[in-house]
Order: structure tokens, then sequence, then C-alpha cells
């Protein structure tokens, strides 16, 4: 198995990836492949991304996990995960392994869990030709993703009050309201640990709000 540390751009932005091709490839051998989107905040190296590419890769899929924009290694601002921008950033990695010399372009899947299942879906809904992939544990609508997460009326109105003060901060200031992960989406502090090195923990409420308007249900 070889593996590429590769950038390609999305938009003015440089994301980081790595493309691992299996072995034994004839000369000129052109391979199916799978990306990987990793979850909230997270990265290419998480691993619910390492353990699907590992498996792919045996399987002999040519395979791209790349760190989306404000994550990881690739460049924009730190934690802004707004869905239509990484959408773009999707798309641009499947454009990237479409010119790949050992990549069948007519046949590159798309894999996420989470958040990147959520991506995963708003992406299928703009471009059809990548007919299969996985939407494993991800989320269609905002609102009744956030609603099950923050489930007495006091929470509900904890979630609502951030984003209508992140609206206020941002009209008054010009600059984003930061705001800590686990207001956005609440994980019992016993899981907490399970987060992969490098992890974003503050947010703008800009990708709360984002979140919560998305709606990639057909």
């Amino acid at each position: 198995m070889s593996e590429q540390r590769v950038t390609f751009k999305s938009g003015s932005l440089t994301l980081a990836g790595t493309v691992r091709v299996p072995d034994g490839l004839a000369a000129g051998e052109r391979r199916p492949a799978f990306l990987l989107l990793h979850g909230f905040g997270s990265n290419m190296n998480a691993g619910n991304v390492l353990a699907p590419a590992k498996l792919l890769e045996q399987l002999g899929y040519v395979t791209l996990r790349f760190d989306m924009r404000g994550c990881g290694e690739s460049e924009g601002e730190k934690g802004r995960l707004i869905c239509l921008e990484q959408v773009e950033d999707t798309k641009a990695a499947v454009n990237f392994m479409e010119r790949h010399a050992q990549t069948d372009p007519a046949r590159i899947g798309v894999l996420g869990s989470s958040f990147g299942a959520a991506r995963r879906g708003l992406y299928g809904r703009r471009r059809q030709a990548h007919r299969f992939g996985d939407l494993g544990l991800g989320w269609g609508n905002g609102e009744t993703k956030f609603r099950g997460q923050h489930k007495s009326p006091a929470e509900w109105k904890k979630f609502t009050d951030m984003l209508a003060e992140g609206k206020r901060h941002r009209e008054k200031t010009g600059q984003s309201l930061m705001v800590p992960r686990y207001d956005i989406v609440p994980i019992p502090e016993h899981l907490r640990t399970h987060l992969a090195p490098g992890s974003v923990l503050m947010f703008p409420a800009e990708t709360a709000q984002s979140m919560y308007i998305s709606a990639p249900r057909r």
C-alpha cells in the first residue's frame, strides 16, 4: 500500500489530505475510489475515518481522507464549519480524485459518519453522478437533530438563546461569538475522551446556525 500526502484547492483555500493506493496495480490501471469524510470538528486521522479507510484499502479501493477547511492541517478559519462550505470542500475532493492517475473517475464513492454523513447527504443532492455512499449516524434536518440533543425546555431555550446571541454579537461587533463544542452538540462527559487528537473545541456561533437551518432531505 503506497501513501501520498496531497493538497488541493477548494476555492481560495488549500486543503490537506492523504491518498492510499493498493499494491499490485498494473501500469495504467485505475481503481474505484472512496472519499472518507471526518466528523464534527475532527480531522482525517480520527479513528472513525482510519478504520473504514483500512477496510476499503484491503478490499482494493483507492482512498482519500482529508481535513475540511478550518480543521486539521487545512487552511481556513479554525472551527468555522459551515455546512454548504464543506459541501464545496467535498466537491473539490471528488474533482481532485477524478484527476488522480490511479482512480476510475466514473466510480468514486463518498462515505461519512455524523457531521461527515450530513455533508455526504447535502453533497448527494447536488451531484447525482456518484451513486454510492454511506450515511452512518448522520442527520438530515438540523432543527430535528438539535431538538433531540437539547431535550428539555430549559436546554432548548439555552441553545436557541445562544443562536440568537451569536447573531446579535456578529451584527454589533462584526466578529463571531465563540461557543464551546459541547454547548452545540452535548456529549456525556465519559465519552469526551473519544475525540481525535487535534479536534476543534471552540466554534463560531455561525457553525451552529448553519447546522440548525440545514435540511438535506429529498
